[in-house]
């Protein structure tokens, strides 16, 4: 039995401490969170709460996809209203598992009016994780706005593999 989520009160702020560890077969995320994928490999993308490389605590999100591996991955917000009607931002931090040529460096950040595969999503801000070293990152949530929802994207980029932490 799951309680059903209410509209998370803003700010808010999430570590990923209490969620249940993953795996690349087993997507996991904190409560009232979606992880949301599409293609046609199962297991690829993939998302996951892991304790490899923590900025603080010993839990992170982690996202992986391999330079084949077609669809969106996704990290959704719980519901909020309104995403604070332009009055908060995302701070997060985010870094890469490797650099390199063959490794991709791009995170986006939507707003969303669903948290489902057919939900509208506006680009917010495409942000560049270039190290392997946490890197914080400010994103200032739109004011115009009635989405509900913000999302991490691990966009495909062609022909790159994508290895990205986020605490």
């Amino acid at each position: 039995f799951t309680t059903p989520c209410v509209p998370a009160t803003i700010p808010f702020f999430e570590g990923f401490e209490n969620a249940e560890i993953g795996a690349y077969n087993n997507n996991t995320v904190p409560v009232c969170w979606t992880y949301l994928k599409t293609g046609p490999t199962a297991n690829y993308p993939n998302g996951y709460v892991a304790t490899t490389a923590a900025k603080t605590g010993t839990k992170h999100f982690y996202t992986y996809r391999g330079s084949t591996h077609a669809g969106e991955s996704l990290l959704i917000s719980p519901e909020t209203q309104n995403l604070g009607n332009g009055l908060k931002r995302l701070r997060f931090s985010a870094r890469n598992y490797f650099t390199g040529s063959s490794y991709g460096q791009k995170l986006s950040i939507y707003s969303m009016d669903g948290n489902t595969a057919s939900a509208n999503k506006t680009l917010i801000k495409t942000v560049v994780v270039p190290t392997t070293s946490y890197v914080e990152f400010i994103v200032y949530l739109p004011l115009s706005t009635t989405d509900d929802y913000f999302a991490f994207s691990f966009d495909e980029e062609a022909g790159l593999n994508k290895y990205i932490f986020i605490d």
